[in-house]
C-alpha cells in the first residue's frame, strides 16, 4: 500500500467516526462510546460560566474529567481525537440513570468530590496565605 493510500484509507476512517460521533449526538446530549476497548459515557451540556460546551466523562467507576471546546463541531472532533472510537450511540435516560446509579459508580462520584474538596481547600488555604503575606509585606 502507498503513502497515499494509507493516508486516504486513514481520512477515511477518521471520517466515518465523526460521522457517528455526530449521529450520536444529534440524537441525545449524552453518548456512549466506545474507544480503546472500553466504554464512557459523554453528557454534551453548556460551559457554566463561560461560552462553549463540554462533554463530561463518565466511566463506568465514575466521572474521570470533561472536554470542553468553543462549539459543539470543535467539541465532536475533541471526541474523536481523545477516543478513537470504534462505536458511538445515543444513551437513553434510562442508560444515564442506571450508568450513574451502580455502586461502583457511586464510590467513585464520592471520591472525586473528596479530591475536590481538598483541592479546594488548598486553593482557599494557599490564597489566605498569598493574601496575608502581601499584607504584611514590609512589617517585620
Amino acid at each position: 500500500m502507498t503513502l497515499a493510500e494509507e493516508m486516504a484509507l486513514y481520512e477515511s476512517a477518521r471520517r466515518v467516526r465523526r460521522e457517528l460521533i455526530a449521529s450520536a449526538h444529534a440524537a441525545s446530549p449524552a453518548i456512549i462510546v466506545v474507544g480503546y476497548g472500553r466504554e464512557t459515557l459523554l453528557i454534551v451540556t453548556p460551559e457554566i460560566g463561560h461560552d462553549g460546551v463540554r462533554a463530561t466523562q463518565l466511566d463506568h467507576d465514575g466521572p474521570t474529567g470533561h472536554i470542553s471546546a468553543s462549539d459543539v463541531a470543535k467539541l465532536l472532533i475533541r471526541i474523536d481525537e481523545e477516543y478513537r472510537p470504534t462505536a458511538a450511540r445515543p444513551a437513553t435516560e434510562d442508560e444515564v440513570i442506571a450508568w450513574t446509579s451502580t455502586p461502583e459508580f457511586q464510590r467513585g462520584a464520592e471520591h472525586v468530590a473528596l479530591v475536590q474538596r481538598e483541592n479546594a481547600g488548598r486553593v482557599r488555604s494557599s490564597e489566605a496565605f498569598d493574601h496575608s503575606m502581601s499584607v504584611n509585606k514590609g512589617r517585620g
